[in-house]
């Protein structure tokens, strides 16, 4: 916990051993403290220890023998921490046994994929923004049998940092292992845009085979406080995170799903690209600035154009339609990828398929990320031009968010939490729909729940006018659409032309502007 802020107050680990991440958490101000361990033996001296610590502090404690996989002795605990040092390397998890079991939020783990079961057991034991701290090997960040569980962790926006440590900070002492911070996603959080990648594993500190005894002693009082000063940093400003060269880095969640998902913070922390020459950082920098002049003379062009008029003294009114009439009438078909469904087995990535269009695309206006997977399950729906789709839930009320499909979107696979509406072309026009359908009144009044909010579309009205009339209306929607485009792509581009100005000034490639220089 933060200094100042309170400790969770309910801490579970499910490989407690015996039990020392859990007196450390009692240390701290958790006030209840959940243990299991496979074996008795540990499970035992952990329950002593935290006995001893609950005559002290008064805390309310629960340690189980058995393996927590297989037989869960918390199957409804929710805690606001989860702190875990699981087994390394265990091929006999329970990956076929388990096959169909709800905790695969992320995809069911690969028998040699171990540590991402006990990643999603952990995560299935959280509480809406509850957090874990996961100590894992190095290789579970780049395996290539984990890469879509690792894409799917970062598209949910449950993983918020890894930390590299040096070798000999614990068991096995010759491999520098990995903390993994994840957060379980409050329902109604934006969801975060990076994740903070911290390098502390010093070049050449040692060898592989090297015994302890020749290792050079480790600082562990300064690794501790960079490593609290980067992630207490980052935690109150993700979006806003100051990077220390060569050892911490808010790397964007779309830079890193790439083709090898690969999480390991030194390929991003230390990979830094070669400095530039002035003359050729200039140059990029002008190209720059002249896409941005183009970029913001398209959006002064799609904001000003001809007048939006009144309708008169007082608001147009018209008669309506529920989408649940429309779909009865045939002016629409509605289709959804059923939530239930999970694969039986880990589905083999293919780079032919094509890619599926997840919420996170629909909720973020980006083309479809999902990775192409073979479809076991029969109920593979292909997106079509014209379809109109809605996300399931809503954030920060959800207005806006109907996505009408255009020539990127077609033959992609829709996602699951979503709605399609495909109407029909002779009786309704999708940009009208997706416009009328996307307001915020009726987003209001078709959406239900406070901590989880959930849309039903068929509840949705849509205002019944002759199709040349919806045209109209739809073209309108369509200039909206294209003018939030816009927007956004001069927003991204004022980014880039200012990181790059500033980074020419400070490393010393660039000049300031002479003050009676003519702008260029």
């Amino acid at each position: 916990a933060e200094p100042g802020k309170p400790y969770p107050a309910a801490a579970f680990d499910p490989a407690c051993g015996a039990g020392g991440l859990l007196v450390a958490a009692a240390a701290r101000g958790a006030q209840k403290l959940y243990g299991q361990d496979i074996v008795p033996a540990q499970a035992a001296q952990a329950a002593v220890r935290l006995a001893l610590q609950a005559v002290k502090t008064k805390v309310q404690v629960s340690v189980h023998a058995g393996d927590s996989i297989r037989t869960d002795a918390f199957p409804t605990l929710t805690a606001e921490a989860v702190l875990c040092a699981p087994p390394y390397g265990d091929r006999e998890w329970g990956n076929e046994e388990l096959a169909y079991d709800s905790r695969w939020m992320f995809g069911l783990p690969a028998k040699s994929e171990s540590e991402l079961a006990w990643l999603q057991h952990c995560v299935a034991h959280l509480a809406d923004g509850g957090r874990a701290v996961l100590l894992m090997p190095p290789a579970t960040a780049e395996r290539g049998s984990g890469r879509r569980i690792r894409a799917e962790i970062l598209r949910s926006g449950a993983l918020r940092a890894v930390i590299a440590l040096p070798p000999g900070i614990a068991q096995p002492l010759h491999v520098g292992l990995h903390l993994w911070v994840i957060e379980r996603p409050h329902p109604q959080t934006a969801l975060p845009l990076n994740v903070l990648m911290v390098d502390t594993a010093t070049p050449g500190a040692s060898r592989p085979g090297q015994s302890p005894s020749k290792r050079p002693m480790l600082d562990w009082p300064a690794l501790r406080d960079s490593v609290l000063k980067a992630w207490n940093d980052y935690d109150r400003h993700p979006d806003n995170f100051d990077p220390v060269p060569g050892v911490a880095q808010a790397v964007p969640i779309i830079d890193l799903l790439d083709e090898s998902v690969d999480l390991t913070p030194a390929r991003h922390v230390r990979a830094t690209p070669v400095p530039a020459m002035p003359d050729e950082l200039a140059a990029i920098s002008y190209e720059l600035r002249a896409r941005l002049r183009r970029a913001a003379r398209g959006l002064i062009t799609l904001s000003g154009g001809q007048p939006w008029p009144p309708v008169g003294s007082a608001p147009q009114s018209w008669r309506t339609a529920r989408v649940a009439d429309l779909l009865r009438g045939d002016a629409l078909e509605m289709l959804r990828v059923p939530a239930a469904i999970r694969n039986p087995s880990p589905l083999v990535e293919d780079s032919s398929a094509p890619r599926t269009l997840t919420a996170g695309d629909v909720m973020s206006h980006r083309p479809a990320s999902g990775l192409g997977e073979e479809e076991h399950t029969g109920v593979g729906i292909e997106i079509r031009e014209g379809d109109v789709i809605l996300p399931e839930l809503l954030h920060n009320n959800g207005a806006g968010t109907a996505r009408v499909a255009d020539a990127r979107d077609a033959g992609k696979r829709l996602g699951r939490h979503l709605h399609l509406l495909r109407p029909d072309p002779t009786r309704l026009d999708p940009w009208f729909l997706a416009g009328f359908l996307a307001g915020e009144e009726n987003i209001s009044a078709a959406s239900s729940g406070t901590t989880v909010v959930r849309l039903d579309p068929r509840r949705l009205r849509v205002p019944l006018l002759p199709l040349a009339e919806q045209q109209r209306y739809g073209k309108a929607f369509r200039q909206l659409n294209a003018l939030r485009a816009a927007a956004d792509i001069a927003s991204r581009l004022a980014d880039e032309t200012a990181r790059t100005l500033a980074a020419g000034l400070t490393g010393g490639a660039l000049q300031p502007p002479e003050a009676n220089q003519t702008p260029s």
